[in-house]
């Protein structure tokens, strides 16, 4: 017999059946009781239930007393006003004119402008002075090349529900459905044109853009390399020995396109697109790879497992340098110029290194949280962001020799929630998403 652990009520009943009532809560909240003889009804709720209550408060009333402070703080540095807006659809144009004309000042930082109706966008891309990103089943952009972004906007409908797309070009996207198709746009003449059906047993992670807009698909757990090229949707299959963790590729001086792959059997890879011909494996990591870069203007290739990061020369096939970068997961990584690359890590920080020696240079510290985006501003300073929520800011100077030295951040702002994506725009602003269901466009 069960019932709800709402209708229960301390007790102190007799019968002449003498019967006692042990209660057992499981832990979907309901109650299993049975009988036994005693002189009066006792409810034994279990410890560990009235553990989690206790905790379940003190964790809350700690979140309201951060909030509180955090609150307290930002009051300070900014001026409370603010603009909410629920839906873009829902206001005159006119009024979304006058918006975007004024400084918009809230707790968190400054900002042109804000939608709240972007519940879902999988995917957003800047091209030029224009805004393109997915919500549900539309693909989303501006109509003209307005700097306001959002001010005149469009809504391209599909018939079936949209996971992620893919810039191949300022014409044409790539588009994952839920059902694992990949389609084809062509946002001239707004046509859609299929160039994979779903495989039952083959998930897509993501999909990696060739320097000739043609097409891989990474495949969760999956060894198979196949390029699809959109325009003739013919498929070529490379031969690859381990399911594939990271890709990236390269158009070298002779316009040969080269694939680079990190795999779970913590081996790197250097391919010949055009006859899939295997050119190095570089061997070396003791874990699984999770990001492999190709460093512009240089021979070299940088490739991470865990916390370490591997320097190989692709021409030679030598690691140059083996870094113990993290003593945590790094999780993003950015080629400043020349000479330099930033790491961000699940511990919290960022280290800038001079790829050509190994050393680093600058550690960047603040964020509480791990790191997930790190992209680099038209102003060549560092924009960064955490499960913290925060939005930072950072100036990089010029590096004196001797021990790294650390950075503190320029400017802070945050979201309410997690942050999806980072995006600069090509005017120097900044566009961010939230699970808070909110684009940003910050000055």
């Amino acid at each position: 017999m069960e019932t709800s652990c709402k209708d229960i009520t301390k007790k102190n009943i007799q019968d002449d059946r003498n019967i006692e009532f042990h209660y057992n809560i499981s832990n979907k909240g309901s109650i299993s009781y049975r009988k036994r003889h005693h002189s009066s009804y006792e409810y034994h709720l279990e410890e560990n239930f009235k553990k989690e209550n206790l905790q379940e408060e003190n964790l809350q009333e700690e979140n309201l007393q951060e909030e509180n402070f955090k609150k307290e703080n930002m009051e300070e540095k900014f001026p409370r006003k603010i603009c909410i807006m629920t839906s873009l659809s829902h206001i005159p144009i006119v009024l979304v004119k006058i918006i975007i004309e004024y400084d918009i000042h809230v707790i968190e930082g400054k900002f042109d402008f804000v939608i709240n109706d972007s519940s879902y966008p999988a995917s957003i891309y800047n091209f030029g002075t224009r805004i393109l990103y997915n919500d549900h089943k539309n693909i989303i952009i501006n109509s003209t090349n307005s700097k306001d972004y959002f001010h005149n906007y469009k809504k391209i409908p599909f018939t079936e529900i949209i996971r992620k797309i893919f810039m191949l070009s300022k014409t044409k996207i790539a588009i994952i459905t839920l059902c694992e198709d990949i389609f084809l746009l062509n946002l001239e003449n707004e046509i859609f044109t299929i160039i994979r059906k779903s495989i039952y047993y083959q998930y897509i992670k993501s999909l990696h853009i060739l320097p000739n807009e043609q097409i891989i698909p990474i495949y969760y757990f999956s060894s198979s390399l196949e390029i699809l090229d959109p325009q003739t949707g013919l498929q070529k299959s490379i031969s690859h020995t381990s399911a594939i963790t990271c890709i990236t590729s390269f158009l070298d001086i002779n316009n040969v396109i080269w694939i680079i792959t990190g795999a779970y059997d913590q081996n790197v890879r250097v391919l010949n697109a055009e006859t899939g011909f295997c050119d190095k494996t570089l061997v070396g990591h003791t874990e699984d790879i999770s990001i492999v870069l190709n460093l512009s203007q240089t021979s070299l290739i940088l490739s991470v497992g865990q916390g370490t990061i591997r320097i190989w020369d692709r021409i030679t096939g030598i690691c140059n340098h083996n870094i113990i970068a993290h003593q945590s997961k790094i999780n993003c990584v950015l080629q400043i110029d020349n000479s330099q690359l930033i790491t961000g890590s699940d511990d919290h920080t960022m280290k800038i290194w001079n790829f050509h020696t190994g050393i680093c240079t600058f550690i960047l510290s603040g964020h509480t949280l791990k790191i997930k985006h790190i992209e680099l501003l038209p102003t060549k300073q560092i924009v960064s962001t955490s499960k913290d929520k925060q939005i930072k800011i950072w100036t990089i100077p010029k590096h004196i020799s001797g021990l790294p030295k650390t950075l503190n951040s320029d400017l802070t702002f945050s979201h309410t929630n997690k942050i999806n994506f980072l995006l600069p725009l090509t005017d120097g602003r900044l566009l961010t998403h939230s699970k808070d269901t909110k684009i940003i466009i910050w000055r």
